[in-house]
């Protein structure tokens, strides 16, 4: 009779149960150094693009972003997602910074000293803006968001060229004129040009 039939018809009849440890697995289990070894491994190709491709678009929607107090048509120069799924927009023509719910209506806005021309996150609810003022008193500001509100706002040190682009990475910060690439640390130092389009000059 099978020993788990048997231990059913016993546990059925309340009948004392005893429990005898296979020696033979104990021995096994003590002499086995390892689980196994992988005899063959395949390669995952990488994913390759076709740059030939054609990329067409399924949907789309559209929002209106502006608010009551906006007065010209927004021009929107830059847009991330928060950790709460907010959108914080840099609207160019009404110089200003907007958070937009999941339902992408505007429920904050603050005004920014000049035009913003391009905006990135740092972290999950930090973002740094361009104020495009004039060279060479173009600006970066810092805000932080939380819940829907901006918490907090400061200027950086003035940066030499103007800057119309920017990306923030490992606490350097990576701007551009339009015409060069520069590094700079985020107390404003440079550290060095990346690259510069001298066809222009």
């Amino acid at each position: 009779m099978p020993s788990a039939e048997l231990f059913l018809r016993k546990a059925a009849t309340n009948a004392p149960i005893e429990f005898h440890l296979n020696k033979d697995l104990t021995q096994f289990r003590a002499s086995c150094t390892e689980f196994g070894s992988i005899a063959i491994r395949e390669t995952v190709p990488h994913h390759v693009v076709d740059p030939n491709k054609i990329v067409s678009i399924m949907d789309k929607s559209q929002y209106n972003v502006r608010t009551a107090t906006d007065k010209k048509d927004c021009h929107i120069t830059g847009i991330w997602e928060s950790s709460n799924r907010e959108l914080i927009i840099a609207d160019f023509h009404n110089k200003s910074v907007k958070i937009l719910n999941r339902a992408y209506n505007s429920i904050e806005k603050i005004q920014i000293p000049n035009f913003t021309c391009s905006i990135c996150n740092i972290s999950s609810n930090k973002t740094a803006i361009i104020v495009c003022i004039g060279n060479p008193d173009d600006e970066i500001d810092l805000l932080q968001v939380d819940k829907g509100k901006i918490v907090n706002f400061n200027t950086l040190p003035k940066f030499l060229p103007r800057v119309w682009g920017i990306a923030i990475y490992q606490d350097d910060i990576f701007v551009t004129s339009g015409e060069n690439v520069s590094q700079y640390t985020m107390d404003g130092r440079l550290v060095e040009k990346l690259y510069e389009d001298k066809s222009t000059g």
